[in-house]
């Protein structure tokens, strides 16, 4: 584990937390639908419920259902916000929904709340600003991905009112902290589930990526990168659903790789995809923390990636546990995927170092860290 942060009061994690055993919690986020940072929330709010007399309760902004599984004992309110509505609506929605947002976390008065993504954390901030809330923002994004103007100069007058700061890279503290001046910031990497990791014989030869189909993750660079692959035994499946679905069919049909890809939309039970391929392929533009690469890794899958500003680079070691090629380099990257498939050994032995970062990622103990920063934000000086 990285170092958790550059605490700005003198409370100490550990003992934080065990004066926060007993209290009550909030998680923000707009929905549990599919996503990374979704599943990050349910599982953060899945372990913190079960810890000492805590009691957790997750505030959704949208109606929309429920993608990753929640335990029983968590408590879910949600703020009914429509996902389609025309902007008049929208607004009056979202004028109503930071008056509730307030007054529910006013009424369950929690230790801390934690938010995540970037534009939800100004909304969170915003709506409780001199409520007396201590508030931890989780930053999901990488500082070097464009974006609204405006939502970075909210994030700059909002962001110094939260308690604590969490991001995934220490290029993204070094950021934030450029940007936002905060001094508790926290380096924290995602929990990843264990993954059973298929037996090298029982792999086939399957390009595998997973993603949400969106300009950022690269899926063109993809397609002709593997259009440009000699063997014409092996697949690629993408597993992901996004609005740039139909354009990535048609240009599958135009490369002539149409009968060699498969678009298996949305996945539930994602291991058994990770359980059958050869190989993993990434060629994400920008990234927070890279999941899917993660779980990949964790379930021993060499992999092959765009080495993208930040994520990639904090989990592989080129040409150890992996293969970084530069971003945007197509050409690169093709060959990269033909030398694992024309070295099962190498394949076999990048995998195999790959599944050590499951050590990093343990469920459990990003969840205990990410507690004790949050109880230790929630307990320094810092005005929330």
């Amino acid at each position: 584990m990285s170092e958790t942060s550059e605490q700005c009061g003198s409370s100490d994690p550990v003992a934080a937390e065990s004066a926060l055993a007993g209290a009550s919690c909030v998680v923000f986020i707009p929905t549990l639908t599919s996503g990374g940072a979704e599943r990050v929330a349910s599982v953060l709010a899945n372990k913190w419920v079960g810890y000492e007399r805590v009691s957790v309760t997750v505030i959704l902004l949208f109606s929309e259902s429920l993608f990753y599984p929640v335990d029983s004992l968590v408590t879910l309110r949600c703020l009914g916000m429509k996902v389609k509505e025309d902007w008049v609506r929208r607004l009056g929605s979202l004028v109503t929904s930071l008056w509730r947002f307030r007054r529910i976390v006013r009424e369950i008065d929690p230790k801390f709340v934690l938010t995540f993504m970037n534009k939800y954390n100004v909304y969170c901030l915003a709506a409780l600003l001199g409520a007396g809330q201590k508030v931890v923002a989780a930053e999901r994004d990488s500082p070097t991905e464009p974006g609204l103007w405006w939502r970075w100069v909210l994030r700059v007058l909002l962001y110094p009112s939260a308690a604590g700061l969490i991001t995934q890279s220490e290029l993204s503290r070094t950021a934030l902290r450029r940007w936002t001046r905060h001094r508790n910031i926290g380096v924290i990497p995602n929990p990843v589930e264990p993954i059973a990791a298929g037996h090298v014989s029982s792999r086939e030869r399957i390009v595998l990526n997973v993603a949400r189909l969106v300009r950022k993750k690269g899926h063109e660079d993809l397609l002709r990168a593997f259009a440009a692959i000699e063997d014409s035994e092996w697949r690629l499946v993408l597993c992901g659903e996004g609005p740039l679905r139909g354009q990535l069919e048609e240009l599958a049909a135009r490369l002539g790789i149409v009968d060699r890809v498969h678009f298996a939309g949305t996945v539930r039970d994602i291991g058994g995809w990770y359980a059958r391929a050869g190989i993993f392929a990434f060629t994400s533009y920008f990234e927070g923390f890279p999941n899917a690469l993660a779980e990949a890794m964790v379930a021993g899958l060499p992999v092959v990636s765009y080495d993208c500003p930040t994520g990639p680079s904090d989990l592989i070691r080129d040409g150890r546990n992996g293969i970084l090629v530069p971003l945007g380099d197509i050409q690169s990257f093709s060959a990269a995927l033909q030398r694992l498939m024309k070295e099962p050994a190498l394949a076999a032995r990048m995998g195999s170092e790959a599944m050590a970062v499951a050590t990093r990622l343990d469920v459990d103990a990003v969840a205990k860290e990410y507690y004790q920063f949050c109880a230790a934000a929630a307990t320094s000086g810092m005005a929330g």
